[in-house]
């Protein structure tokens, strides 16, 4: 019984450990400075070194949707698919967002609500600009620019 008493002890010690490493270097990491969010998606778990290769990482566009309309007001990128990151923090319980093309042509629509704060979509825009608005607020523009 004593032994058993002991190893659990050691065990209980050895994962407080690791939680308090843990969090300790995110914290170190998150004081860093503000660097691009980086997701890094497996296609399938790798059961071998060779399976590495299907590994991709996508950074993430944060734009946040404040009282005053987008934050920020413009963005540039550059080619390549992206993970497209939208926060509702307006105070507004319905918002309805467009993504359209220079020309006009529509590309996304998205209505988010008080059950769906967020948008988050991997995507790849071809080069060009784009808009993306929320539907009741013709002044909210975030201009998006892919490439040069």
């Amino acid at each position: 019984m004593f032994m058993r008493s002991s190893s659990l002890k050691g065990i209980s010690v050895s994962v407080f450990a690791v939680i308090a490493f843990a969090a300790l270097t995110a914290r170190s990491e998150s004081s860093r400075g503000s660097r691009p969010l980086v997701f890094t998606s497996m296609l399938a778990a790798p059961t071998n070194p060779a399976d590495l290769a299907h590994e991709q990482t996508v950074q993430a566009l944060l734009i946040t949707i404040r009282p005053s309309g987008f934050d920020p007001v413009e963005v540039r990128r550059t080619e390549g698919p992206f993970l497209l990151a939208v926060d509702n923090r307006s105070g507004l319980d319905e918002v309805t967002l467009y993504l359209t093309g220079e020309g006009g042509a529509r590309v996304r629509e998205m209505h988010l609500s008080p059950e769906r704060s967020r948008w988050r979509e991997k995507i790849e825009l071809p080069p060009g600009r784009y808009l993306l608005t929320e539907g009741a607020h013709n002044n909210w523009l975030c201009r998006i620019t892919v490439g040069s």
